[in-house]
């Protein structure tokens, strides 16, 4: 069986920091193989001219109102082997006029060392003068050239585009465009399947639990030795029922006797029910 990262989540249960996360990861990558390779190794159609060259040109009366050089890019510098040794290095590319020899324009580059010579017997105003310093000091003096610093190619910008354009599209606009495709019925197969599996929402877990039966510990860990231990401690004698004083009682019943009855004839009188009242014997005085 395959290993897949559907296998483990459908993607339509990703949460929106999971796509942030996967444009962060994806953006690192992009961006560190970006920065491995310079643009000076990408470009492999310009044609290479020497510095001497390209003062000349820059220097020349355009030809039927077109300059002998245009869309200059002067891209951001790093270190690179020359001959007098590793020097900080703009790669400079633009179009030349006339380079392919058909009257039209062709890219051309050229490495500027820093500090920048127009050519070997001049000397630089100072160590850090750049290629970037001897042109906007030629647009000064009179000239029009067309240039731009590419700044996109700086390392803070590569990480910055390529990273934070990954988070932007992977994190942001793919769950929007993801939300409106299930929306719209893309997603509704797989829908339809997360309803008929019940144990999303734990009723298999649940009877899975019930199922298996829990262990059954007595909470005692004894080993044998113990055990023998236990074994040759002599029972304790079981514990006889206390018994209680119970005073016995006597045998002759205390009675008391039954009321008298009075001897002779009784007479009833009432006018509900009868009721026995007293009758005089003979001989007794009124």
């Amino acid at each position: 069986m395959a290993f897949t990262v559907a296998s483990l989540m459908p993607i339509n249960e990703f949460k929106s920091w999971h796509w942030i996360v996967i444009g962060i990861i994806v953006g690192i990558a992009l961006a560190s193989v970006r920065l491995s390779f310079p643009v000076d190794e990408r470009d492999g159609a310009a044609q290479h001219i020497s510095v001497a060259r390209f003062v000349e040109k820059l220097h020349a009366a355009p030809l039927d109102g077109r300059p002998a050089l245009r869309r200059i890019v002067v891209h951001p510098p790093r270190q690179r082997d020359t001959e007098d040794g590793p020097r900080r290095v703009h790669y400079v590319m633009g179009e030349l006029l006339g380079a392919n020899g058909t009257g039209g324009y062709a890219p051309f580059a050229l490495y500027a060392e820093t500090p920048f010579r127009p050519s070997r017997s001049a000397t630089a105003p100072h160590a850090n003068y750049s290629v970037l310093h001897f042109l906007a000091d030629a647009n000064r003096a009179g000239l029009s050239i067309d240039y731009r610093y590419g700044w996109w190619e700086t390392p803070r910008m590569i990480i910055a585009l390529w990273g934070g354009g990954s988070v932007l599209l992977i994190g942001g606009i793919w769950p929007i465009v993801l939300n409106v495709l299930i929306g719209a019925g893309f997603g509704a197969k797989q829908a339809e399947e997360a309803e008929d599996d019940l144990s999303r929402f734990g009723a298999g877990k649940a009877e899975a639990k019930r199922s298996a039966p829990a262990p059954q510990t007595s909470g005692w860990d004894l080993t044998e030795e113990e055990i023998a231990q236990l074994g040759a401690i002599p029972a304790a004698a079981p514990e006889q029922p206390s018994r209680l004083a119970v005073k016995r009682l006597a045998s002759d019943a205390v009675t008391e006797p039954p009321p008298p009855t009075p001897d002779g004839p009784h007479e009833y009188r009432g006018e509900f029910y009868p009721v026995e009242k007293p009758t005089k014997a003979p001989g007794d005085r009124e």
